[in-house]
C-alpha cells in the first residue's frame, strides 16, 4: 500500500491509499503472451472440439470440479456423456497416470468416418463377435467336458471305495463268524 500526505487543518497527516482493485482476468497458462486471453471456457471448448468430444459435456464436467484434463480423458475414454464419463472418472480417479498428458493419438483429433468405413467397421466388429461367441461356446464345451470327466472320476472313486468297505466289512464278518465257530467248538 502506499502512504500519501494530506493536509488536513494544516496539519500534514499520513494515511493509507486504498488498494486498486485488480480489474484483470488472470492469463491462461497457455496463452501467456496474448493481451486479451479469452476465459478459460472458451479455451476448453475449443480443445474440446480439436479433441471431438462434445464442449458442453467437457464445461459441466469441469463443473463438477474435475480437472480438465482429467475430463477429457473421460469423454475420450469412457463416453461422451456425463454419466459415463463421471462413471469413468470413479473407476480411474486413483489410477497412476490419471494426471498424464493425453498420448499423441489421443489428443489427434478424430475425422468422421465415411460410409464404406463405417460399414467395414461393423463387419469387422460383427466378425470378432461372432468369433468371441465361438470361442466362448468353445470354452463352455471344454469346462462340460472336463467337469464331466471328473463326476466321472469321482464317482469311480466313490465306487471303487464302496467296494473297498463291503470287502472289508464281509471279511470282517467271516472273521467274527470263525470266532463264533471257534468258541463254540471249546
Amino acid at each position: 500500500s502506499r502512504l500519501i500526505d494530506m493536509e488536513v487543518d494544516n496539519e500534514p497527516q499520513k494515511t493509507e491509499e486504498a488498494p486498486q482493485e485488480n480489474t484483470e482476468q488472470p492469463k491462461d497458462p497457455e496463452n501467456s503472451n496474448a493481451e486479451d486471453s479469452p476465459p478459460v471456457e472458451d479455451n476448453a471448448q475449443g480443445r474440446a472440439q480439436k479433441l471431438n468430444i462434445p464442449p458442453e459435456v467437457l464445461l459441466q464436467l469441469m463443473d463438477m470440479g474435475f480437472s480438465e484434463l482429467m475430463c477429457q480423458k473421460a469423454l475420450l475414454r469412457g463416453g461422451q456423456t456425463v454419466e459415463l464419463a463421471v462413471a469413468w472418472i470413479g473407476e480411474h480417479s486413483e489410477d497412476a497416470d490419471i494426471d498424464e498428458p493425453l498420448t499423441e493419438a489421443e489428443s489427434k483429433p478424430k475425422k468422421p468416418l465415411t460410409e464404406e468405413e463405417k460399414k467395414a467397421k461393423v463387419a469387422e466388429l460383427q466378425e470378432k463377435m461372432k468369433q468371441r461367441r465361438e470361442q466362448e461356446k468353445e470354452h463352455l464345451a471344454k469346462v462340460e467336458r472336463d467337469s464331466e470327466r471328473r463326476r466321472v472320476e469321482q464317482g469311480k472313486e466313490m465306487q471303487k471305495i464302496k467296494e473297498e468297505r463291503r470287502a472289508r466289512e464281509m471279511r470282517e464278518a467271516e472273521e467274527e463268524h470263525r470266532k463264533k465257530k471257534a468258541e463254540e467248538a471249546r
